[in-house]
């Protein structure tokens, strides 16, 4: 045996700050189980490619280690995703053998019945993951759907302290210390296929922490569906603080109703910054239909405790959930109002998720969802689709803030060798770079089959550049006026999106006056996947463009033609250059919250400013160089 690749693909967001969150846990879980000797066989991909890499990055590095068996850890953000890359990759590597599992892989799915992927293992991977490789050693057939009993827990060495993960500075650690959950919520998969509580031993954890001490992590962020499920909580908050002197800032997942003043008072002195307590619903008709809980004194006395401590809480609301009403919900945000709790709350719309029993019951139920991830629902008798956009909308009235976080180019790359940004305006230095590289998305480069990919039968490929999954691609609007510009512009979209199709594009336009539109339209048509996921994802996102996948920008410095995005809609957002006279006579359009573009250090007077006006709303923010992001 060669290798065995395991992957997790990046989330399909263009926040670089939310790219650290993949971190692929289950793949240094599968690693950690193996004898030590087993364990050099594995190839997991370097942080920086499964945080920011692009389609046509990811399947070279996978063409690249010449692995046995690829393994994909499949969730409702990269399932679609995944299944590409497995397909393209056995089509480039016809021997090449196929896995899949996690919470995507659950019984009665068709998903199961596909012949481009060799094997599915439902359930935890541990148990299962050596006999894998030992088919693999012997020559013998993979499985083709496999049931995983409960993975023993009492001697599973931490991924982390086995090296098969990197504890890191500039990403939390995350830490199970237990698998399952007493509670029964019908939109959850989780309580129903782990339904015992097991625990990791306790024996593992002072290494754990010694380790997150000495590289610096930033938080150890607990993954335990409930923390504060069974008995000895104080107990083994007491344990925690003894590990954690130095006062690393912990997060969990928790019920409100279970906290005493004492479990509170050990929360802190453990290092807790932050949890998550899941609200959900205040309409008890709501909770009846999903089996949840919620004993509102209990909850708020809960609150109160872990505010008096200093103790940050982020609240959790399901909406649309069956039995639920528009003006139930708006009953659930007037709640959080009344008592402090809508700052830090998070709004989810419901997601009926293969495998739950909402799932199964929602024909009964009445409730419509999407048949493709991420599964929201689109109708339920309480809610007609009117009535979701509706509280949509009355949610960011009531909690002040946009359920979904604004789309920001970025034009800077995150990592050496993955390039998020290709700036293609004319007369720049980069310019020149990238349309040397790009000519072979046009005439002569592709005539000749340079470049990485075009071997392989995908297209011209973009030479020694390996492109991100999110893009920012900087143009004139000098170019989209020209025939022959667009032309190859579109050339290139088509291009970009045949090699990446899972690839967010941000197009950047800049210019003193706004766009011609049917040209920028036209050009965004030609980068945006109509089906994708991330599409999908902001579908109660209302706005001019209703595309976001393929977003455009009016780039300007131009104070007139800036002001006319608020005079009318437009299909396009405005990012605004900062100039020095922009503070004094541009003030009423920083106070609008445009995206705002920093290409040079300010003097400390402007940057106080700029800080008061953005306060909050500092990721609006763009910086054009990498080291000016640490000055925010």
């Amino acid at each position: 045996m060669r290798a065995v690749a395991l992957l997790q693909l990046p989330i399909p967001e263009p926040d670089p700050f939310l790219a650290v969150a993949n971190v692929p846990l289950a793949a240094g879980y599968l690693t950690a189980c193996l004898p030590p000797d087993q364990r050099t066989a594995i190839r997991i991909p370097p942080r920086e490619l499964a945080r920011h890499g692009g389609d046509e990055a990811i399947l070279d590095w996978l063409t690249a280690q010449e692995p046995d068996l690829a393994g994909f850890s499949c969730y409702s953000w990269n399932l679609e995703r995944s299944l590409w890359l497995a397909r393209r990759w056995k089509e480039l590597v016809p021997s090449a053998r196929v896995a899949f599992g996690g919470p995507e892989i659950v019984a009665g799915r068709p998903l199961l019945g596909r012949e481009d992927v060799d094997a599915f293992v439902q359930g935890e991977g541990e148990p299962v993951f050596p006999s894998l490789l030992q088919a693999l050693r012997t020559g013998g057939s993979l499985p083709r759907v496999t049931r995983s009993p409960l993975a023993s827990l009492d001697a599973a060495p931490n991924p982390y302290t086995a090296g098969a993960l990197e504890a890191r500075a500039d990403e939390p650690l995350y830490l199970e210390t237990l698998r399952g959950c007493s509670h029964r919520c019908s939109y959850c998969y989780y309580g129903k296929q782990f339904p015992s509580i097991r625990r990791f031993p306790e024996e593992a954890l002072p290494a754990v922490f010694a380790l997150a001490r000495e590289r610096g992590v930033p938080e150890i962020y607990l993954l335990d569906p409930s923390f504060t499920a069974g008995r000895g909580l104080e107990e083994r908050l007491a344990r925690l603080a003894s590990l954690n002197p130095t006062g690393i800032p912990l997060h969990a997942e928790l019920r409100l109703e279970a906290l005493t003043p004492g479990a509170a008072l050990a929360m802190r002195r453990a290092g807790f910054a932050s949890v998550e307590a899941g609200l959900q619903s205040v309409n008890p008709q709501a909770l009846r239909s999903v089996r949840r809980t919620f004993r509102r004194e209990a909850f708020l006395r809960g609150a109160g405790l872990l505010r008096a401590q200093g103790i940050a809480i982020r609240t959790g609301v399901i909406l649309g959930l069956p039995g639920d009403t528009l003006e139930g919900f708006a009953d659930t945000l007037r709640f959080l109002q009344e008592f402090g709790l809508g700052a830090e709350a998070e709004v989810y719309p419901l997601a009926v998720l293969p495998g739950t029993e909402l799932r199964e019951r929602a024909r009964e139920l009445d409730v419509t969802y999407m048949p493709l991830p991420p599964y929201w629902v689109l109708r339920t008798a309480g809610f007609s689709e009117t009535d979701l956009f509706r509280a949509v909308r009355l949610a960011e009235e009531a909690l002040e803030g946009e359920l979904f976080p604004p789309i920001v180019p970025r034009f800077t790359d995150p990592a050496p060798g993955i390039t998020a940004c290709l700036d293609l305006r004319a007369g720049t230095p980069a310019a020149a770079l990238h349309s040397l590289r790009l000519q072979e998305a046009f005439g002569a480069g592709a005539a000749a089959g340079g470049g990485q990919g075009a071997g392989r039968g995908a297209g011209p490929g973009l030479g020694p550049m390996r492109l991100a999954n999110s893009v920012t691609v900087l143009l004139s609007a000098a170019q989209l006026a020209s025939t022959a510009g667009l032309d190859d512009l579109l050339r290139l979209g088509e291009h970009l999106l045949a090699a990446n199709p899972f690839g967010l594009y941000q197009l950047v336009i800049e210019g003193a006056e706004v766009p011609p539109l049917e040209p920028a339209v036209r050009l965004a048509e030609a980068f945006h996947n109509p089906g994708s996921y991330f599409d999908r994802s902001r579908y109660y996102q209302e706005d001019e463009q209703n595309r976001f996948s393929a977003r455009l920008f009016h780039l300007t410095a131009d104070l007139d033609a800036a002001r006319r995005h608020y005079e009318q809609p437009l299909p396009l957002d405005l990012i605004l250059a900062y100039t020095p006279r922009l503070l004094a006579s541009g003030r009423d359009l920083l106070e609008e919250h445009p995206l705002l573009l920093l290409e040079r250090p300010l003097p400390a007077d402007e940057q106080k400013a700029i800080r008061e006006i953005y306060a909050g709303r500092t990721k609006l923010l763009i910086f054009s160089t990498p080291s000016a992001p640490g000055k925010r």
